[in-house]
């Protein structure tokens, strides 16, 4: 959606990893931005991810940059490490918040029960490395049976978004 010499920004679509690693197959959006822009190859810390300087999630959508060249990279990097950037997000939930403004903070960890899902602690619900997560939402359309939210993660927690949603009754739909 956007280029110029130091930074390429992509949409991501849902279900497209953005990176190889364990288990994931099929197209990557890094397949993608090696072939229209070759010149990300080498650029960054891992050869896996050139250019990447930060991640959605697989089942994400939205908007991704990733560096041109090496003399950006770290500068990108750095403004999304100390969250300099702003990011904000749109979700349709069930059901509709009480509150039309509000900021989870909830800390977000593995399950111990199943370790390949992440959850809040709740009741006497064990996490594995938890670490604070802030999201703060605004209630910006309700319906019957679903709201559009606005939802500005202030942390950058794996799943967060659905993760703090759920936990406050509504799940993203």
């Amino acid at each position: 959606i956007y280029s110029d010499p130091d930074l390429v920004a992509v949409n991501k679509p849902p279900g497209l990893p953005v990176h190889g690693g364990p288990g994931v197959r099929g197209p990557l959006l890094t397949d993608f931005l090696l072939k229209k822009f070759p010149e990300l190859e080498g650029v960054g810390e891992d050869p896996a991810r050139p250019g990447i300087v930060h991640r959605l999630d697989k089942d994400t959508s939205g908007v991704l940059v990733a560096a041109r060249n090496p003399k950006s990279f770290p500068a990108l990097k750095d403004l999304f490490k100390n969250r300099l950037v702003e990011k904000v997000y749109l979700a349709i939930v069930c059901g509709v918040p009480k509150r039309e403004h509000g900021i989870i903070s909830l800390s977000i960890g593995r399950l111990a029960r199943n370790p390949r899902k992440r959850g809040v602690r709740q009741g006497r619900g064990r996490l594995k490395g938890e670490r604070e997560a802030i999201s703060e939402y605004k209630l910006l359309k309700r319906g019957d049976k679903y709201s559009l939210l606005e939802i500005k993660p202030r942390t950058g927690r794996m799943h967060q978004i659905r993760v703090h949603l759920k936990s406050i009754g509504h799940p993203v739909a």
